[in-house]
């Protein structure tokens, strides 16, 4: 008689940590970059996100980093062309199309800036953000991956981390930092905490909450909630009642953790999620 328990779970070998590595850095990158594009939006200063050097430069040469570390995880990187041949089908094939577009067109609005490059830009900033989501999201046989709310996470993952670098980038320049770009940054950041925990928690899937178990260990809650997004909540929360009355030393050091902080929180949650809870589904057998 065939038993009816299910086997145990295999872990996935496919996506490894180079491509766990695109997504975080080509992750990052978009997020630094539409995060800015909306600050600088509400600050009606076009210069603010055009001519800064790290703010202009810096997302698309983190999403080329990304894709060359996806080439290496691939193995073959001269085939990359066939990853153009399936837009209407393949998510992976969407955000290549669109770093395709972003990385031009990011680069060109830096050294000429005109609102169409910018627009198209950010358009494609958000077709990468969008289609890196929907990449583990469509791997059905993956228990951890294929949940309705994983593009979600890797949109408030990406902005969140973007956040965190910009944070890194603006410190030494406190200068620049208002009350708006706190707000703006700490709506992220409660997004996404509220994201992971419904992912962690919200679960009635017996099977997806063995495979997540990792992801709710001490060390790791401690690593994504702990240190990846209370203590830079309380530190934002922080900086809004107290920026005014700091000085420039003291601020720039508390916003440099901050943004630390946030991309470890991230980092250690994506890497939970692809590489430790990357399992594929188990069939259940009948006697």
């Amino acid at each position: 008689m065939i038993s009816s328990q299910p086997e145990k779970p295999i872990k996935q070998r496919d996506w490894r940590w180079p491509a766990t590595a695109n997504f975080i850095i080509g992750g990052t990158g978009v997020g630094l970059y539409l995060f800015n594009f909306i600050n600088a939006f509400m600050m009606f200063d076009s210069v603010f996100l055009s001519k800064s050097l790290p703010f202009g430069l810096i997302p698309p040469i983190l999403i080329g980093i990304g894709f060359l570390f996806l080439g290496i995880e691939a193995g073959r990187p001269l085939r990359g062309c066939y990853l153009f041949l399936h837009p209407g089908q393949s998510w992976i094939t969407r955000e290549v199309i669109a770093c395709c577009i972003f990385i031009p067109t990011a680069l060109c609005d830096y050294f000429f800036p005109h609102p169409v490059l910018k627009l198209l830009a950010t358009i494609s900033a958000l077709g990468f953000l969008i289609s890196q989501g929907f990449i583990i999201y469509r791997a059905r046989a993956i228990t951890a991956w294929n949940v309705p709310i994983i593009p979600l996470f890797f949109g408030s993952s990406g902005l969140t981390s973007g956040y965190g670098l910009f944070l890194i980038l603006m410190a030494p320049d406190v200068t620049r930092s208002d009350q708006a770009m706190l707000f703006l940054g700490l709506i992220f950041l409660l997004f996404n905490l509220s994201v992971w925990l419904v992912y962690l928690w919200h679960s009635r899937s017996a099977e997806l909450s063995f495979v997540t178990t990792t992801l709710r260990q001490t060390f790791s809650l401690t690593l994504t909630i702990g240190f990846g997004q209370i203590i830079p909540l309380v530190l934002l929360l922080f900086l809004i009642a107290q920026k005014n009355t700091m000085a420039p030393l003291s601020l720039s050091l508390i916003i440099s953790l901050c943004g630390i902080l946030l991309l470890i929180g991230n980092i250690s949650q994506k890497i939970g999620i692809i590489i430790f809870a990357g399992y594929f589904r188990t069939l259940r057998l009948s006697s």
